[in-house]
């Protein structure tokens, strides 16, 4: 699929975050967005994935040269962001089952496997209530990378993770994103370093 934004603009109140971004995300390229705390990398993630409505401008949304309505993008989407809320009464191997009812996995893998990839075996009887913050966003990271969309959305991904998980999220992504967009927001150069463009909002103010 491929994102294509014109002149697209954000405000709050009186205060504009961005304003006449343009800009093509295209399919199968891996994107960076950065900016300063405050530049809206996360407003524009949101508005990307049509969960928030911008202020100006407009974005088309293209498969096949089909245009895509902005009711039904989000089948298109996988997200994993910090603020994401995960079911604390689950288990790590229910919420897993749960999760992949819902969207298919990549390659038909199956909930053992996910569990494996997360390198969270040991854990998969334990409550998400119970998860460390590191454990989480391994959760939230593996189960956006390893769901079948046509793009893939990361909002910080690297918060939370240590330096071990850090070397983790770079194996999943190089291995698993395949031909797919992959679209991350970060001021972290080891976030995005797979990334072939960036997108710095500080041009858009």
């Amino acid at each position: 699929m491929n994102i294509l934004l014109d002149k697209v603009s954000k405000r709050y109140g009186s205060q504009w975050i961005f304003r006449n971004v343009d800009y093509s995300f295209e399919e199968g390229y891996r994107y960076a967005i950065t900016g300063s705390n405050g530049a809206g990398k996360s407003t524009l993630l949101n508005i990307l994935v049509g969960k928030t409505p911008y202020t100006k401008g407009k974005i088309n949304y293209l498969k096949d040269d089909k245009k895509i309505g902005l009711d039904d993008v989000y089948q298109y989407f996988s997200i994993a962001t910090t603020s994401m809320n995960l079911i604390e009464e689950f288990t790590l191997e229910e919420l897993v089952k749960f999760h992949f009812r819902f969207r298919k996995s990549i390659s038909m893998i199956n909930t053992q496997e996910v569990v494996a990839l997360l390198e969270l075996a040991n854990e998969k009887k334990k409550f998400i209530h119970n998860f460390s913050s590191g454990m989480r966003q391994r959760l939230k990271i593996g189960l956006a990378v390893l769901s079948d969309s046509d793009v893939v959305v990361l909002d910080e991904p690297g918060a939370n993770l240590d330096d071990k998980s850090k070397i983790w999220f770079q194996m999943l992504i190089n291995e698993y994103i395949g031909d797919r967009t992959l679209i991350i927001a970060s001021n972290e150069a080891e976030d995005y370093k797979s990334c072939q463009h960036i997108l710095d909002l500080a041009t858009w103010k």
